[in-house]
């Protein structure tokens, strides 16, 4: 077939534009013709045109295109504006947008297959157990910011107390500073009411020992799993600050207990 025989056979085009996935460029190449009239052969034996992101799978999968942020690493700010651009999307959105995004999620979830919820539970399960191994991100995050300030930072300590099984998330020893991140458990009843309450009561205790023994203690209230950068730095900065008076006047006994919120 020449060029026009095979811009006007369904079966070709059809089999190099969907079953070969080429694009209409190089289809277009091949002939020795243009985009634009590939375009219209393809509109006009009734072959269905492929959607933007088919396309761009199709151009990434065969080398055609580049990866827009494969292999690439943002710069900081460039990763700051874009959280802050998704953190005000979501905080700016009025009930209708985010009940339409809630019943998407919830579809989504009731067409993925059994397997593909199965495999997305047990990386839920593991994260929450690394969690509590390792400790929270927003707990690295101040731990890392604090560190960089100049600030000699212990993780995850023990024995600050005699004779109590107490850790401590972060611990600021030549300042005597705890500083506490407590996630939504701490103030939800995310697993029941019983847990919530127990959870309370052990905060309450933690705290007054602490405090007996002297320390400064920061409570950082994480009421959401989900915490963007520009609330992290917002946090590091207000933790920094808090910091930073305690080591120009430690405060009274009646002033040792300071809650932060993110």
């Amino acid at each position: 077939m020449n060029k026009i025989e095979k811009l006007q056979n369904r079966q070709w085009l059809n089999a190099q534009y969907n079953i070969q996935d080429r694009s209409m460029q190089t289809i277009a190449d091949e002939l020795g013709t243009n985009r634009q009239r590939v375009r219209r052969a393809i509109i006009a034996l009734g072959i269905t045109i492929k959607d933007k992101s088919s396309a761009q799978k199709a151009a990434l999968k065969y080398g055609r295109a580049e990866h827009p942020t494969e292999g690439k690493v943002r710069p900081e700010e460039v990763r700051v504006r874009i959280a802050e651009g998704v953190h005000e999307d979501w905080v700016n959105a009025d009930k209708e947008t985010l009940k339409a995004r809630s019943d998407t999620s919830k579809a989504q979830w009731a067409a993925m297959p059994q397997h593909e919820r199965d495999a997305l539970l047990r990386a839920a399960q593991d994260a929450v157990r690394g969690t509590a191994k390792d400790g929270s991100q927003v707990e690295k995050y101040l731990r890392e910011g604090l560190t960089n300030a100049g600030y000699d930072v212990e993780y995850h300590v023990t024995g600050i107390v005699p004779n109590q099984n107490l850790e401590i998330d972060l611990l600021l020893p030549s300042l005597s500073i705890a500083i506490e991140v407590d996630g939504p458990s701490h103030f939800l009843p995310i697993w029941g009411e019983a847990s919530l309450l127990k959870n309370i009561q052990s905060d309450l205790q933690k705290t007054g020992l602490l405090l007996f023994q002297g320390m400064v203690v920061i409570r950082v209230k994480q009421l959401s799993n989900n915490v963007s950068t520009l609330l992290k730095r917002k946090l590091l900065a207000a933790v920094l600050e808090a910091v930073g008076k305690i080591e120009v006047q430690y405060p009274t006994k009646n002033n040792r207990l300071i809650e932060l919120e993110v």
